[in-house]
């Protein structure tokens, strides 16, 4: 099994994975406004962090159960 899962920041109006930023290793901060590479809106940073997070609980959800129904719990 495959533990890994890479969570992308998306755009919160077209659910792009592109932005605008100046390099790549960039790594947006806390109340900064990144822009979308697509549809050219600004994104609230923790707003999108926020998303990606409850993502992550979802999947560790999901990943619980399954591992709850293999062995049986």
């Amino acid at each position: 099994m495959n533990a890994e899962k890479e969570i992308k920041m998306k755009c919160l109006f077209c659910f792009s994975t592109d932005f605008v930023v100046p390099h790549d290793n960039y790594q947006p901060q806390q109340g900064e406004m990144v822009k979308c590479a697509n549809c050219g809106k600004l994104n609230d940073f923790d707003s999108m962090m926020r998303v990606v997070e409850r993502e992550a609980e979802e999947i560790a959800d999901k990943i619980e159960k399954e591992l709850r129904k293999s062995l049986k719990f």
